[in-house]
């Protein structure tokens, strides 16, 4: 079995010798994913047995291995690429298809895409995309060609300017409030370099952490998929150093979700609303990162328990992203000077770190780290979207923003 760039599943015509002088053919047909209209694999077609054998245990026993091959295959796809409505995925795939400019990577996300609890319907949600691509200014020139509508004033600085602005904050540009095909969409534009970098390093912690909950991905890149599975383990992870040692599959979730940026503006009840009408979506996301972590597992249905061994805990502690493991160390080292526990050779490893990782401070020096990392990015990209977005676009965000934290409830 191979897979490539293209999510093209490819099972070889394979020859099985039995007893007898003959063969039986095993023909799997081609699985073909095409990442510009559908990223969910089509019903597998089932290989054939040769009837009247009297071999066909062996024949069914290599069949079997087969399937359990192609199945485990389409399992790791389907916890990357969650699935929405077909006519939700054409709509948007249509979106993605109007763009002139070479888009790699592509994922659609929200209340426009995933229902949210305290979303009636009654008004169409603005749909958010987020584009990955090679050259940012080259692809910024090409798209002011076709949709000079879509940018502010600063588009008459030029492509190169625009592509400079990006790099500010968490590298993502945000065109708001344009429509197209129909449909009210906002869509950033980020280089495939800075989200890969951010889902493996959590340098920004911005987009990495959008994608840690459900996303609706509609054009799939083998190398953000490679860096979207370490993304999600480093979320378990660090969910884990906030958590007791048995906790509910919400708790952990809800620690995903949240973030710095939930303090400043948004519903104070978006992340209950989105975990719980997505339980599902992210049991799907996260069930395979959980089953593979050595230091936690279920202990009955919904409920999980992590290892509070120290040395366990260390080592996953030394998993995490090396620039959100220096922010604790950081943390920890103040936290015990200010507090007075710091005793003689505590300084010294691998003293600090296990005391670190048997600490019942621990949660607070994370929480702590995570808020560090993602609050300048957070603020410095709020204020470039003054900027991107101009300022009629940008106040009519803010009171929208607004409008929900007053209106929507969290029951």
């Amino acid at each position: 079995m191979m897979i490539n760039n293209n999510l093209r599943i490819c099972l070889n015509t394979q020859r099985i010798r039995v007893h007898r002088p003959a063969y039986i053919f095993v023909h799997v047909r081609n699985l073909q994913i095409d990442p510009h209209t559908s990223p969910i694999p089509p019903p597998f077609i089932y290989p054939k047995i040769k009837r009247g054998s009297q071999h066909n245990e062996h024949a069914e026993r290599t069949r079997s291995a087969v399937l359990e091959l192609v199945e485990k295959e389409k399992l790791r796809l389907d916890s990357s690429i969650l699935s929405s409505s077909l006519e939700t995925q054409k709509k948007l795939s249509d979106v993605l298809n109007s763009f002139d400019a070479p888009i790699r990577y592509a994922f659609a996300y929200g209340s426009g895409v995933f229902k949210q609890r305290g979303y009636d319907g009654a008004k169409e949600p603005m749909i958010d995309f987020v584009f990955g691509v090679r050259h940012p200014q080259h692809w910024h020139s090409l798209n002011m060609r076709q949709n000079r509508s879509h940018y502010s004033g600063v588009a008459v600085l030029g492509s190169q300017w625009v592509g400079k602005i990006q790099e500010f904050g968490a590298g993502i540009y945000y065109n708001p409030y344009v429509h197209v095909n129909g449909m009210k969409i906002k869509y950033g534009i980020i280089s495939i370099d800075t989200l890969t970098d951010d889902l493996q390093n959590w340098s920004k912690l911005y987009v990495s952490g959008r994608m840690q909950k459900p996303i609706l991905v509609l054009r799939d890149d083998i190398r953000i998929r490679t860096a979207q599975h370490t993304n999600l383990s480093h979320a378990v992870r660090a969910a884990l150093c906030l958590l007791p040692s048995e906790f509910t599959e919400e708790e952990l979730f809800h620690k995903i979700a949240g973030d710095f940026r939930m303090k400043f503006g948004e519903n104070p009840h978006k992340v209950y609303n989105i975990v719980y009408t997505q339980m599902d979506a992210f049991r799907k996301l996260y069930t395979p990162i959980i089953e593979q972590l050595p230091n936690i597992s279920y202990i009955r249905d919904g409920t999980l328990h992590q290892d509070e061994d120290p040395k366990m805990k260390l080592a996953m502690i030394q998993s995490l992203p090396s620039g959100l493991l220096a922010k604790i160390k950081v943390n920890y080292r103040w936290h015990l000077t200010n507090s007075q526990k710091y005793e003689s050779g505590l300084g010294e490893e691998p003293k600090f770190s296990l005391s670190l990782a048997s600490s019942f401070d621990l949660s607070k020096v994370t929480s702590k780290a995570l808020e560090d990392t993602v609050k300048w990015t957070a603020i410095s990209q709020s204020l470039k979207g003054i900027i991107t977005a101009g300022p009629l676009r940008s106040l009519t965000y803010i009171a929208e923003k607004l409008s929900k934290r007053k209106t929507e409830p969290k029951s």
